[in-house]
C-alpha cells in the first residue's frame, strides 16, 4: 500500500462509523485524497460511506467544466455526487478569498449535517506553511499560528473538517497523482500573484526551500507547538471562568482586577469565543 494511502487509513480509523463527504475542487490535492479514499474502499479497508461535495464559486470561465469534470469523475468511480453553485457578493472592504471560503463551508457544513458526516479535504504539508506565513503577515497570536488542524469543529457552521494529508507535501501528493496516471484540473486564478497565497507559493516559499530544503517541516512543527500553547491558553481560561463567571454570565471587573493584564486578556478573548460560537 503506498505510504500516502496508510496515512490515510490511520486517520479513518477514529471515524469508522462515519459516513464521509470530500471536498472536491478538481485539483491535484483533492484529487489524489478521492482516490486514496476509493482505493481504500475499493479494497474493504474502508467502511465509511462515501459521498462528495463539488462548491462551483462561479468565479472563472471554467468553473462549470471543473463542475462537469468532478461529475463525470463521481460517475466512473460509483460515488454519489453532490454540487452546488454559488452566487457570490463582495461588499466594500470585504476579501473575495474569505466571502468565497465562508460560502463553501456554509455549503459543506449544510451537506455534512443533513449526511450526519465529516468533512475531509486535501489540505497538505505546503498548504500548512502558507497559511502560517500568511498568519505571521498580519502579526497573530498562538491561535493564528497554529494554522491549519488535522482535525477541527467549526461549531458557526456545523461543520467537522478532517485534514488527513496536512503532514503530507506537494510533491508526495503530484508524485502519487502521477503513478496512478491522474486527471485533475488548473484552477487559472492560481497564477495571480495578487492573491497573497498565490505569492507565497510562486514566489516567497521556492526561495525558502532553496534555502533550507526542510523549511516546511520545521514550520509545521511550531503550528504543533502554537496549537499546544493556545490549548493550555484555553484550559487556563476555562479555570479562570470557573471563578470569575456571574450566573448571567457576565464577568465581576471587581473580581477581573485580582489578575494579571495578560491573564485578563487571555480569559476575555476565551469568554469572547464561547459567545460568538453559540
Amino acid at each position: 500500500m503506498h505510504d500516502l494511502v496508510k496515512q490515510l487509513a490511520e486517520h479513518l480509523k477514529f471515524i469508522e462509523d462515519t459516513p464521509v463527504v470530500v471536498a472536491y475542487s478538481g485539483g491535484v490535492d483533492s484529487c489524489v485524497l478521492l482516490s486514496a479514499l476509493v482505493e481504500l474502499k475499493q479494497s474493504g479497508r474502508m467502511a465509511n460511506d462515501l459521498h462528495v461535495c463539488h462548491v462551483n464559486h462561479g468565479l472563472s470561465e471554467f468553473a462549470d467544466d471543473w463542475q462537469h469534470h468532478a461529475e463525470q469523475l463521481c460517475h466512473a468511480y460509483q460515488i454519489p455526487f453532490i454540487s452546488q453553485r454559488l452566487n457570490l457578493k463582495v461588499e466594500n472592504r470585504q476579501s473575495l478569498e474569505a466571502v468565497a471560503r465562508d460560502a463553501r463551508y456554509q455549503v459543506l457544513g449544510d451537506v455534512a449535517t443533513k449526511l450526519k458526516a465529516v468533512v475531509l479535504t486535501g489540505h497538505h504539508l505546503d498548504d500548512q506553511t502558507e497559511t502560517f506565513l500568511l498568519a505571521l503577515k498580519r502579526g497573530a497570536g498562538v491561535k493564528g499560528l497554529s494554522a491549519m488542524r488535522a482535525d477541527v469543529t467549526l461549531h458557526e457552521y456545523a461543520l467537522r473538517i478532517i485534514r488527513p494529508l496536512l503532514n503530507v507535501s506537494r510533491e508526495q501528493i503530484e508524485s502519487y497523482a502521477r503513478e496512478k496516471a491522474l486527471t485533475w484540473v488548473e484552477d487559472d486564478s492560481n497564477t495571480d500573484t495578487q492573491f497573497d497565497r498565490n505569492f507565497l507559493r510562486q514566489q516567497v516559499i521556492p526561495q525558502l526551500v532553496a534555502r533550507w530544503p526542510s523549511i516546511t517541516t520545521t514550520i509545521a512543527r511550531s503550528t504543533e507547538h502554537c496549537q499546544s500553547a493556545h490549548e493550555l491558553l484555553n484550559e487556563l481560561a476555562y479555570e479562570d471562568l470557573q471563578q470569575f463567571d456571574n450566573a448571567n454570565g457576565s464577568l465581576s471587573q471587581t473580581i477581573l482586577e485580582r489578575l494579571s493584564d495578560n491573564r485578563i486578556n487571555n480569559l476575555l478573548r476565551y469568554w469572547i469565543s464561547l459567545r460568538t460560537s453559540i
